[in-house]
């Protein structure tokens, strides 16, 4: 316990660093718990505390902005390569059986929306609802993530599939002026329509947000 009564100013260069790694004898030297450099020396600390808190936030918020770029660049990437090899190997319509009947790839040029959905839609509605407005949502949706370094971790990856998946169709609505299906499954009882690997990560991520939002609800309700 220190019982050192003589008050003695720090000495010059003495920093918080090494304050935070001298022993409780050594401090004793600088006068009793008391003393006005012990009140200095815990506010000292305590913002030394604030600042590695914020440096361990701002690293997290870091890795949490280049996993989900990631993830993004991963899907688009995937997305991409597999609807060009359709192009170029799949005629329009052919269907190949992927390893069991209820798996069938084809080729087919999709200017709706998901599954098809607003393919008769004028011109304009068309680019108004499937390029103006998913530019938009995109971009305010990656930047509000973005800049959010708190969100759970099951959040990032779905939202970022879902960011993966927009970009990924709405390049080829740009480029090619429609999107290539390619996949369709039929076990009778559970049919898809046509869709590609952007439409997979879209729904996997739609799918971890509502688990998500299911188990916050479980939480509340249990308190």
């Amino acid at each position: 316990m220190c019982t050192v009564k003589v008050q003695q100013p720090l000495p010059m260069g003495f920093s918080v660093i090494n304050m935070l790694h001298v022993n409780s004898d050594r401090l004793c030297h600088y006068g009793s718990v008391n003393s006005p450099d012990w009140k200095v020396f815990n506010i000292l600390i305590i913002v030394a505390t604030l600042k590695k808190n914020q440096r361990e936030m701002k690293i997290k918020t870091n890795i949490t902005r280049i996993s989900m770029l990631m993830i993004v660049l991963t899907t688009l990437i995937c997305d991409q390569i597999s609807k060009n090899i359709v192009r170029t190997e799949v005629d329009f319509n052919e269907r190949i059986k992927i390893g069991i009947d209820n798996v069938t790839l084809t080729k087919v040029e999709n200017t709706g929306a998901f599954l098809s959905v607003g393919s008769f839609l004028p011109a304009s509605v068309k680019f108004i609802l499937l390029i103006a407005l998913p530019c938009v949502v995109l971009f305010l949706g990656l930047y509000a993530i973005m800049i959010n370094g708190k969100l759970p971790k099951i959040v990032v990856i779905g939202a970022a599939l879902i960011v993966g998946g927009g970009i990924g169709n709405l390049f080829d609505r740009v480029v090619f002026g429609s999107v290539t299906d390619f996949l369709h499954i039929d076990f009778v009882l559970f049919k898809t329509g046509i869709f590609n690997v952007a439409d997979m990560a879209i729904m996997v991520g739609m799918l971890l947000m509502a688990i998500t939002i299911y188990k916050n609800k479980i939480v509340a309700l249990s308190k």
